[in-house]
């Protein structure tokens, strides 16, 4: 478009097409898959008669490749954002499951153990009663099973 120099003018008319596609145009589609053909070429010639400058280059190609450049940008954009969320929303369905069987085995141990009455053996007395149990082996091969009090 020969607007290298002229950054800011290029940033308008980039905005007016932009206008015009979210007013018109389904964002989530690219150009290619918009149904209204007709549409398009409506919102060409809608660009054309807002700025000059579009009105130098035939066919209005000019616009087209901004639309389609927004399109893609903007379909791609809503696309991440969907995926991001239902990312979003499988992990903390997972979460939640998660707690849910950590606090379930959690009640499930204290139930078993107020039922009981019954303290869970600490973790030192677990050792003890490991090593008790394999030095104890008789010669037979037979495990002698000691008490501990």
């Amino acid at each position: 478009m020969g607007l290298s120099d002229e950054r800011s003018h290029y940033n308008i008319l980039c905005d007016i097409v932009r206008k015009l596609v979210i007013k018109y145009l389904d964002s989530s589609r690219t150009l290619s898959q918009q149904k209204d053909r007709l549409l398009v070429e409506k919102i060409i010639k809608k660009a054309q008669s807002q700025s000059e400058k579009f009105m130098e280059y035939e066919g209005g190609w000019v616009v087209c490749d901004m639309m389609a450049q927004f399109l893609r940008n903007w379909s791609a954009k809503e696309r991440q954002m969907r995926e991001d969320l239902e990312l979003e929303a499988r992990r903390a369905a997972l979460k939640r499951k998660s707690e849910e069987i950590t606090n379930a085995s959690g009640s499930d141990e204290e139930e078993l153990m107020s039922d009981n009455c019954m303290k869970p053996p600490s973790r030192k007395q677990r050792k003890t009663d490991a090593i008790s149990q394999s030095s104890d082996e008789s010669d037979d091969g037979h495990a002698e099973t000691v008490i501990q009090s």
